[in-house]
């Protein structure tokens, strides 16, 4: 495959590593480095698709780090939860215990807001998601993502 330079990483002198973000040239989407593979290939994950690519087709975004929380007390328990969700391709039951887990590990973590992906489809996905936030007590707020968030597939949430 040739690729010309606009397909080509400009990215130089970056040791890359597992969780990073990064773009990938060939789609212009982000992804994030799950597994490093042989010769400057790595799995990238994006949304629900895990492909392999090579480190010239992909330029660094940042290094994406869980929200720990603070905790009050002294102990070896400690709760990461990332600030997106992806319902895309799940059943109504299924989505419905993927979100509520979520929310509990949003709250847990103090996470200020979330994005919830449920993509477009037949949109029960999004009325599950929208219904759910109505109703929580600890939801301070919800909106449909904007442009380069995802537009009506994500609903961004604030908790309070």
């Amino acid at each position: 495959m040739n690729l010309d330079s606009t397909e080509t990483s400009q990215t130089t002198d970056h040791k890359y590593q597992v969780g990073d973000l990064v773009t990938i040239l060939k789609f212009n989407r982000v992804g994030e480095l799950i597994k490093k593979q042989k010769n400057k290939t790595w799995l990238v994950k994006m949304g629900t698709l895990n492909s392999t690519f090579n480190e010239d087709q992909f330029e660094f975004v940042e290094h994406k780090q869980p929200v720990e929380i603070k905790k009050s007390f002294k102990g070896p328990i400690k709760k990461a939860a990332w600030t997106e969700l992806d319902l895309r391709g799940m059943r109504y039951e299924e989505a419905t215990i993927a979100l509520d887990k979520y929310i509990d590990d949003c709250l847990f973590s103090n996470l200020p807001y979330a994005q919830i992906i449920h993509g477009y489809g037949t949109l029960t996905l999004r009325k599950l998601v929208k219904t759910y936030l109505d109703k929580h007590k600890s939801v301070d707020s919800h909106r449909d993502g904007e442009g380069g968030e995802g537009g009506q597939g994500v609903t961004v949430v604030y908790f309070k």
